[in-house]
């Protein structure tokens, strides 16, 4: 299978070859495969003459060289730089984005979005309807140009002590406009994937419900088990997690690294639809041995019997 297909078949929650890998980025890229040619003085001068998108452009094709380093199967790409990608890594899985389709008050907790919900629900309506039209719009400028898989719909609805509005906003404003989202990417023929850090099981029925394709990430620091997720959902979205980047990734050993990807392997991947990630990004703080031991154990151990 080419990875494209491998993702195309975890996200239609079947069994491809192996388990496909992702990552939204990779933040110790110097350390795998060295620095970018491109130093920040140089794109600087490029572009004081104009050439922002021959910068652009060779800041895709260094994170292809290290997408294709690692085996990863997908890469997040601009949609004015599909062209790039198709030259450079043909056979790689694309991934878009369409932003989202309600106001969110986020860790900072925005106490005026948070008061709008409770007493200006009118307001509310009319962002919640504005901005999921945009993002309809937005997705099927993603679609023309290429791009079949699309992250939106919602970006952090929840921390580590639980969803940021009470459960009864998310039912009521939040999933009809995801719901209407995810009907609208779907009969483009596209697929959606919804990132959000956090404890979302007070949500997580509505959220699946809304008929989203896919969800990153399964947050282990928040109380979210893969296992359970994967035994209640798994049926009804691809799931994309978890390797705790927060404690695991970071301060973990070498052996712990391995121990947790084998553990997310054995939990999520029988009967397909799992893609192995960490449980957000490869952060600098992250150590090289301990990125590399989580990726090996990927390509190693991540083999669908019968393949």
């Amino acid at each position: 299978m080419t990875p494209r297909e491998r993702i195309w078949a975890a996200l239609d929650r079947e069994e491809p070859d192996k388990v496909p890998m992702f990552e939204f980025d990779v933040q110790i890229s110097e350390q795998i495969i060295g620095p970018n040619p491109l130093s920040r003085e140089e794109a600087e001068r490029m572009k004081k003459k104009g050439k922002e998108m021959r910068v652009r452009e060779l800041d895709l094709e260094y994170r292809l060289k290290l997408w294709r380093k690692l085996g990863y199967d997908m890469i997040s790409v601009p949609a004015d730089l599909l062209s790039t990608a198709e030259r450079v890594a043909p056979d790689l899985a694309y991934l878009g984005g369409c932003g989202t389709v309600s106001p969110m008050p986020g860790s900072m907790g925005d106490i005026e979005t948070i008061r709008r919900f409770y007493y200006d629900q009118g307001t509310i309506r009319k962002q919640c309807r504005e901005m999921t039209k945009n993002a309809i719009e937005r997705a099927k400028e993603q679609v023309e140009a290429g791009l079949y898989i699309i992250r939106g719909g919602l970006d952090d609805m929840a921390g580590k002590e639980g969803p940021y509005l009470a459960p009864r906003f998310y039912e009521k404003f939040i999933f009809p406009n995801l719901a209407k989202l995810a009907r609208a990417v779907n009969n483009m023929g596209a697929k959606l994937l919804v990132h959000s850090d956090g404890d979302l099981n007070p949500i997580l029925d509505g959220l699946v419900g809304s008929g989203i394709d896919a969800l990153h990430s399964i947050d282990p620091s928040s109380n979210m088990d893969l296992h359970n997720v994967k035994e209640k959902y798994g049926d009804k979205v691809c799931i994309f997690g978890n390797v705790d980047c927060a404690w695991t990734l970071t301060r973990g050993t070498v052996q712990q690294v391995i121990d947790e990807t084998r553990l997310a392997i054995e939990n999520a991947a029988p009967g397909g639809g799992y893609v192995l990630s960490s449980s957000n990004v490869i952060h600098a703080a992250v150590p090289l041995e301990n990125a590399m031991a989580m990726i090996e154990v990927g390509h190693r151990h991540g083999i669908y019997v019968g393949s």
